[in-house]
C-alpha cells in the first residue's frame, strides 16, 4: 500500500511525540508504541478537497490525545491496552457541529430556529451582517478578510454601511460589499479594523509573507503547544480515587471551569469531558453566541450562567476557581484580566489552597508578537498563516479562499486537550501549577510544516470534486461548509450516513423531550470504556456549583 492517512498519521505523531519543546513524561514517549491507525473498514487515502494534510493531522492529534490519556490510564488504573484512532472519525470530527442533530434534525435545520435564535444578539442570521464576515478584493489587489466577530455592527460601521438590509440575499450583499471595500487599501483596513474599532481582519498572506512578518517572525519556532511550570513548591496532587462506574476515565476527578464560546476552546473541554473530566462551563446571556455549535460545544457538559461585571458572580466565579484543577480561557486575549482573574491571580489562589492549577488558554494569534492582543477566529488565522492562500492556489485561482471547514478551531481542540493532559500528569509527578498556551496560529504553522499532499492525490482530488464544489474567494465558512457537506454526502454516503458514526445523547435541557446526535469520539481505550457523562445542554442549565 501507497501513501495512506494512516501511515502519515503515525509519521506525524512519532514527530510529536519526539519533539524535544513538548515536555512529555518518558514513559508516555514509550507508550506511544500502542497507539494505532487501523487501515481496515476506514478510508485509507485522502479524500478531503484540501491541498494540506487535514485528515493525517487530526488523526494525529487524536493519537497524540489517546497517547497521553492510555499514560495516565496506565499509571491510575494499572490498565494495558491500545490506543486504537478511527481516521475516518478523526475527519467527520472536523465538521462536528454541522452534522450534529435535534430529533433528528441538522442544526442549521429552520425547524430549529427558536432553540437557537435567543442567542444571536448580534442579528448574524441576517446576509447582511453575516457577509460583513468574508474575504473582498481590496483598492491595492490584495484580498482581505473582514470579520463581524458575532456583532458586525462595527465592522459595517467602519466601511460606512447600513447596519441592516434585510431584503437582500447572498449574492447581492456579496457584490455591495465588495463594492465598498475595494475602495481601501489593505493595510488601511488591517490597522483600523483591529487598533480602533477592535474588530477581527486580516490581510491574506501567503505562507512565506507571513513569515516575513513581525509577528509570523516572532512565533514561527513555537510548538503545537507550550507548557511552564509555576510555584514547584506546591506539592504534587495525587489521582483521583478510582470511579465506581463502568467508565474509568483518565480524567475522572478532574475539574475543568470552561469560559469560552464558539469552537476552538470549547471543543478542548469537551475531549476532556469524554476522558472523564467534570466540566463545568460558565456563559452570559450579555454576550451573543452562535447557537448551532451549542449542541456539539456543549456535550458532556454543565452550563451556568454568570454576569462577571456583578461582584456577586465574580465571587462564585472565585469559588468555582478555588475548587478547579483547569481554568480553560478562551475569551479575546486581556478580557479576563479586565474582569479581576488575570492568570497571575488565579496562580495565587492555588498559592494559598496550596494546590496547582493549570491555566490553559487559546487564542488566534500566538501569545507574543506585536499581534497577540488581537481578536481573532479560525478564518482569520487560515487567512494571516497562509493555509487559505494554499486552498485557493489548491482551486487553480489566484485569490484566498477559506477551507470550507472549520480545521484549525477544531485541532487546536486536540491540542489544547493534549497539553491539559499533559499538564495534569506533570502536576500529578512533581506539583506545581502550570501555564499553557494554544493558539490557532501555532497549530496552523506546524499544519502548513507537515507540506502538501502528495501531487497525484492532489491531482486525484481535483478530479472527484471538480464539479460539486466550486469556491471562491467570497464563499464565507457558511456557504462553504454547506457546499462541502452536500459533496461529502454524495461522493462519501456512509461517511455521513453511518450509525456506527455517532452517538445518541440526551438533550432534554434544551428543550423537553430532545434527543441530540454528536459524531463519536475517534480514540478508543477498550478496558476504560470510555462515555460522556451527560448529554448536551443549553447556557445556563445548572447551578455554578460542582
Amino acid at each position: 500500500m501507497g501513501y495512506t492517512i494512516q501511515s502519515e498519521a503515525a509519521r506525524i505523531l512519532h514527530g510529536l511525540i519526539n519533539d524535544y519543546r513538548l515536555p512529555i513524561p518518558e514513559e508516555t514517549r514509550k507508550l506511544a508504541t500502542r497507539t494505532k491507525f487501523p487501515t481496515e473498514d476506514v478510508i485509507n487515502e485522502p479524500f478531503m478537497p484540501m491541498p494540506l494534510k487535514i485528515s493525517e493531522c487530526s488523526s494525529a492529534l487524536w493519537g497524540l490525545v489517546g497517547t497521553f490519556a492510555n499514560s495516565i490510564a496506565k499509571e491510575r488504573y494499572g490498565f494495558d491496552q491500545d490506543a486504537v484512532i478511527n481516521t475516518d472519525l478523526a475527519t467527520l470530527y472536523l465538521l462536528s457541529a454541522p452534522i450534529a442533530t435535534v430529533n433528528g434534525l441538522r442544526v442549521f435545520d429552520p425547524d430549529l430556529e427558536d432553540r437557537f435564535k435567543p442567542y444571536d444578539l448580534g442579528n448574524m442570521a441576517e446576509p447582511w451582517r453575516r457577509l460583513a464576515t468574508n474575504v473582498y478584493r481590496t483598492k491595492d489587489g490584495r484580498y482581505f478578510h473582514l470579520h463581524g466577530s458575532l456583532n458586525a455592527t462595527p465592522t459595517l460601521t467602519m466601511l460606512g454601511l447600513p447596519l441592516s438590509k434585510p431584503d437582500l440575499e447572498f449574492d447581492d450583499v456579496v457584490q455591495s460589499h465588495q463594492s465598498v471595500v475595494e475602495k481601501y487599501d489593505s493595510h488601511w483596513l488591517d490597522v483600523t479594523a483591529n487598533e480602533h474599532f477592535r474588530q477581527a481582519g486580516t490581510i491574506c498572506y501567503t505562507p512565506e509573507e507571513f513569515l516575513q512578518t513581525e509577528q509570523g517572525n516572532a512565533i514561527k519556532d513555537d510548538p503545537i503547544y507550550s507548557i511552564d511550570v509555576v510555584d514547584k513548591n506546591i506539592p504534587r496532587v495525587p489521582w483521583a480515587p478510582t470511579p465506581s462506574g463502568q467508565s474509568k476515565g483518565p480524567l475522572s476527578g478532574v475539574r475543568i471551569l470552561d469560559l469560552s464560546r464558539i469552537i476552538a476552546a470549547p471543543s478542548i473541554s469537551r475531549i476532556c469531558a469524554h476522558l472523564g473530566a467534570d466540566v463545568l462551563r460558565i456563559s452570559t446571556d450579555s454576550q451573543p453566541d452562535w447557537g448551532i455549535l451549542l449542541v456539539d460545544g456543549n456535550t458532556g457538559k454543565r452550563d451556568a450562567s454568570l454576569n462577571l461585571k456583578k461582584w456577586e458572580d465574580k465571587a462564585t466565579l472565585e469559588k468555582l476557581i478555588l475548587e478547579a484543577d483547569v481554568i480553560l480561557d478562551g475569551f479575546r486575549p486581556g478580557t479576563l484580566d479586565r474582569l479581576g482573574f488575570s492568570r497571575d491571580y488565579i496562580f495565587e489562589l492555588a498559592r494559598r489552597r496550596n494546590k496547582g492549577i493549570i491555566h490553559i488558554r487559546e487564542n488566534c494569534y500566538g501569545w507574543h508578537g506585536p499581534w497577540q492582543h488581537r481578536s481573532g477566529w479560525q478564518q482569520i488565522s487560515d487567512c494571516v498563516t497562509g493555509a487559505a492562500w494554499l486552498q485557493g492556489k489548491f482551486l487553480g485561482l489566484n485569490e484566498a479562499v477559506v477551507p470550507p471547514i472549520p480545521n484549525s478551531d477544531y485541532q487546536v481542540g486536540l491540542s489544547g486537550a493534549a497539553a491539559i493532559l499533559n499538564a495534569v500528569l506533570l502536576r500529578a509527578h512533581a506539583g506545581g501549577s502550570y501555564k499553557v498556551d494554544v493558539s490557532l496560529n501555532q497549530f496552523n504553522l506546524f499544519y502548513i510544516a507537515q507540506g502538501l499532499e502528495p501531487e497525484d492525490i492532489q491531482a486525484k482530488l481535483k478530479e472527484t470534486y471538480k464539479d460539486v464544489l466550486e469556491l471562491r474567494h467570497y464563499h464565507d465558512m457558511t456557504a462553504g461548509l454547506g457546499m462541502l457537506t452536500l459533496s461529502i454526502a454524495r461522493l462519501y454516503p456512509n461517511l455521513l450516513l453511518s450509525e456506527n458514526n455517532y452517538l445518541q445523547i440526551d438533550a432534554n435541557k434544551w428543550k423537553d423531550g430532545d434527543v441530540a446526535t454528536v459524531v463519536r469520539p475517534a480514540l478508543d481505550l477498550a478496558q476504560c470504556n470510555l462515555s460522556y457523562p451527560r448529554g448536551t445542554c443549553k447556557p445556563g442549565s445548572h447551578p455554578p456549583q460542582w
